[in-house]
């Protein structure tokens, strides 16, 4: 009979052992591998995976780089971790990753009201658009141009001069009202011209005015607008 008591007890603690288990959800059990619920950021909206694992950081979330932010370029963007991004790790020293492009991180870098961008570590100045033939990239503020950057004479065929025109550089000058004389490669013209008389010279900076200083200076000065005037009048009258 005690055995039987014995038996009995000892079942009766089992039972309430196995409830008190059971009142405990499985996930707080003692005996559960718990998920490591660390975020790598404190929000995560657009251009985050906030539901992948980044293994280095040891948390969760991934930010999504733009494909021309890397090297090499990428024609997709990629999911990168917090450690490889701060490392700069396969990621182009000209793009900013802390700035959102769209759906993912990696806008060019630019200075002085986004009038300069970076391009291969050296700033160059940011064109307003239509002013270059064939522009390498587009950005917010116009378009940049890779390896050697327009002269005074690329511009001026088109009517451009290479001057701060508000967030780009570039400003118009008629080409039936103004003569915009360059020497060599310089960017900034010597001197531009109007052509109706009203003003004689148009300087590109204070002290810039370059006047003829002898009667075979004028007279090829003279003789270039007259070209330009000839030109303009085939253009657009009927002999």
């Amino acid at each position: 009979m005690k055995k039987i008591f014995a038996l009995c007890a000892l079942l009766f603690a089992l039972c309430a052992a196995g409830g008190a288990r059971a009142a405990t959800s499985w996930w707080l059990q003692p005996t559960i591998c718990k998920p490591n619920p660390a975020t790598c950021y404190a929000s995560m909206g657009i251009g985050f995976e906030s539901g992948m694992w980044d293994a280095t950081g040891n948390c969760w979330g991934l930010k999504i780089v733009c494909g021309e932010a890397l090297t090499p370029v990428k024609t997709s963007p990629v999911e990168m971790g917090k450690t490889t991004i701060a490392a700069g790790t396969g990621i182009n020293a000209d793009f900013d990753t802390s700035m959102l492009n769209g759906d993912c991180f990696g806008a060019r870098k630019t200075q002085a009201n986004g009038s300069m961008a970076s391009v291969n570590g050296t700033f160059v100045k940011v064109w307003c658009n239509g002013i270059l033939d064939n522009p390498s990239e587009t950005l917010a503020t116009g378009e940049i141009q890779f390896g050697t950057q327009p002269n005074c004479k690329d511009l001026a065929k088109n009517g451009f001069i290479a001057v701060l025109n508000q967030k780009c550089y570039g400003k118009y000058f008629a080409e039936g009202d103004y003569y915009i004389e360059c020497a060599g490669t310089n960017e900034l013209p010597t001197r531009i011209v109007r052509l109706n008389g009203a003003s004689q010279v148009v300087g590109t900076t204070a002290g810039s005015y370059n006047y003829p200083q002898d009667l075979a200076s004028a007279k090829t000065i003279f003789d270039t607008m007259q070209s330009v005037s000839a030109a303009k009048r085939a253009e657009n009258f009927e002999n």
